[in-house]
């Protein structure tokens, strides 16, 4: 990285060997063990580890490009500017489900254009579509964010029988609860694509699911009415997304939309789930699990964390 000013973390996430906490014992790291299982255990782990002033996160199959804190550090130079994120672009596309991936169920990034999201100038289902906001392989926040929200909500995400969400509810939370969000395009992260047929079929599989769990903790936590996430499922996310790639696939498999449609539809159950997953994880301890309404694996691998001080 060109930033002069880091520190980076490294969340080691239940893992059951020492392999990690080895190789980072090689590295200019700071290694960190969390034993919760859960993404989002290891990014609240990172955040209260963390000593600057913004918090970025990426993943461990991910590469960030050189300018990338660089670039999430001139995004936050206007103050009212509390989280960040950027275009993650494939590293590769070597195989079809990459490609797939990519072009056909649309990938990771959401485009080049810097954009300035603020809840004044989106509807409840502009909100409810967090997930154009950015993704949890390229994302920042500052670090007093956190004093205004809850944290990120371990019953979510990889780990928890959700098997995903944690990214996309908290840029969801972060512009519902009025912050500013920035779209930096200049903060480029390069990310490896599941590589073979039967990860994308899992990966899309975990997308209806989680996002049924998403869409479930905004209504638990009404940061936007009930009604409007009842609404949006059923208008937006079912006939704008399913019905509409089922009449006009535009050469994406309908196999896979169907079996979105289905995990979907699954997701209540996985939604309990998880919910009492993580209860038992926390021992019902902490707000980790329980948080207020909108005041807010198998061995798991690594997630990590970088603090910047700004100028």
């Amino acid at each position: 990285q060109d930033y002069p000013n880091y520190e980076l973390i490294v969340v080691d996430n239940a893992s059951k060997t020492a392999d990690t906490a080895q190789l980072a014992a090689r590295l200019p790291v700071r290694y960190v063990r969390e034993d919760r299982p859960g993404l989002d255990w290891a990014r609240n782990r990172g955040a209260a580890e963390a000593r600057h002033d913004i918090v970025v996160f990426t993943d461990d199959d991910a590469r960030p490009d050189a300018g990338w804190l660089r670039a999430v550090a001139t995004a936050f130079a206007e103050p009212e500017v509390m989280a960040v994120t950027g275009p993650v672009v494939p590293a590769e596309l070597d195989t079809p489900a990459q490609n797939l991936f990519e072009f056909g169920y649309g990938g990771m990034s959401h485009g080049f254009e810097r954009r300035i999201i603020r809840h004044s100038n989106r509807t409840d289902a502009d909100l409810l579509w967090a997930s154009s906001f950015g993704v949890g392989a390229n994302m920042a926040f500052r670090r007093t964010l956190f004093e205004y929200i809850a944290p990120f909500d371990v019953a979510l995400d990889v780990g928890t029988p959700s098997n995903g969400g944690g990214d996309v509810e908290m840029l969801h939370r972060v512009v519902a609860a009025g912050h500013t969000l920035v779209y930096e395009p200049n903060a480029l992260v390069w990310h490896e694509h599941r590589r073979s047929d039967a990860d994308f079929e899992r990966l899309v599989k975990n997308n209806g699911r989680s996002f049924a769990c998403y869409l479930l903790t905004c209504a638990r936590n009404r940061t936007v009415s009930r009604r409007a996430v009842a609404a949006f499922a059923t208008k937006q996310w079912f006939f704008g997304w399913i019905v509409n790639r089922l009449r006009n696939p535009n050469g994406f498999p309908r196999k896979f939309v169907l079996m979105e449609m289905m995990a979907f539809f699954a997701g209540p159950i996985a939604y309990r789930r998880t919910r009492r997953h993580a209860s038992q994880i926390a021992g019902r301890s902490p707000a980790l699990v329980d948080q207020p309404p909108a005041t807010a694996m198998e061995q798991m691998r690594p997630a990590e964390q970088t603090s910047v001080n700004t100028p």
